[in-house]
């Protein structure tokens, strides 16, 4: 008999969800409405002054020990964002990559800068890191302004 069990999806729902509102209250004065699943991502808010944030949300079931895809997840969650970028253009203020893992791209520099309540702007990081992100911003063509980039 065929597993029914959406453990997984309902996890990741869940975290989702709970991303779009610590992402929702950190721009409660400017917020004019929140969408999870919106036309483009996972998260988007459409701030008052017409400006969108968009954010992927990639969870990882158990972040401390598992780190096996946490570079695909964040692979995937660059081509979404690029989709985002594309589709809102100059409109985006911001392109959040949110995860709950401690180290998002296992091995590339951002470690020790994680806790759980890290929000990271492309500028903030290391500059090994930055150079990871570039080259795959590069190699998968996508359209994601750096300056516009976070980790969550």
């Amino acid at each position: 008999m065929q597993s029914r069990n959406d453990t997984a999806g309902l996890f990741g729902f869940s975290f989702q969800a709970n991303a779009g509102i610590i992402i929702m209250l950190k721009n409660i004065e400017r917020l004019d409405s929140i969408r999870l699943e919106g036309a483009a991502e996972d998260i988007e808010l459409k701030l008052s002054d017409g400006l969108v944030i968009c954010a992927q949300a990639k969870a990882v079931e158990q972040p401390y020990t598992n780190f096996k895809n946490v570079k695909s997840k964040f692979y995937h969650a660059i081509d979404s964002l690029s989709d985002a970028s594309k589709k809102y253009g100059k409109g985006i203020e911001k392109l959040i990559y949110v995860t709950n893992s401690p180290d998002p791209l296992h091995g590339e520099g951002l470690k020790q800068l994680i806790d759980n309540d890290t929000y990271l702007g492309f500028n903030d990081l290391p500059e090994e890191t930055q150079n990871f992100i570039l080259n795959k911003i590069k190699e998968q063509e996508a359209d994601v302004p750096p300056e516009k980039l976070y980790i969550y």
